[in-house]
């Protein structure tokens, strides 16, 4: 302590203890969801209109199908479904969420599925 203040411990507070906390619980436990990994025809996959990335490095991209052609397509995109009506019934589309260069790597691969999480 010197003569001009109470000392550094003044400035450090007093250590809390901890104090538990209750979190929400989950409508469903994780590991009895339903989450599937479906094969999906690239074909009918859409672009999301509200993803920033316009332009992929081409290189880069030649790259990755050239892994996509050897090894497949390692991890699904994320796709959201969805349907139109029409004259014949419904129609089901999917729109991209996440995994657009894995898709684009797909295509360029020529490849006719995609592993997908709808």
């Amino acid at each position: 302590m010197t003569k001009l203040g109470r000392g550094l411990q003044s400035l450090i507070p007093a250590r809390q203890k901890a104090t538990e906390v209750e979190y929400p619980k989950l409508s469903q436990p994780l590991r009895d969801r339903k989450e599937s990994i479906f094969d999906i025809e690239v074909g009918r996959i859409k672009n999301n209109p509200y993803q920033p990335r316009f332009e992929m490095d081409e290189e880069s991209l030649k790259d990755l199908a050239a892994s996509v052609k050897q090894h497949g397509v390692l991890q699904p995109i994320i796709v959201t479904k969805l349907t139109k009506d029409t004259d014949r019934g419904q129609q089901v589309e999917y729109q991209m969420v996440a995994g657009h260069r894995r898709l684009a790597a797909a295509k360029m691969a020529g490849l006719p599925h995609i592993p997908a999480i709808v």
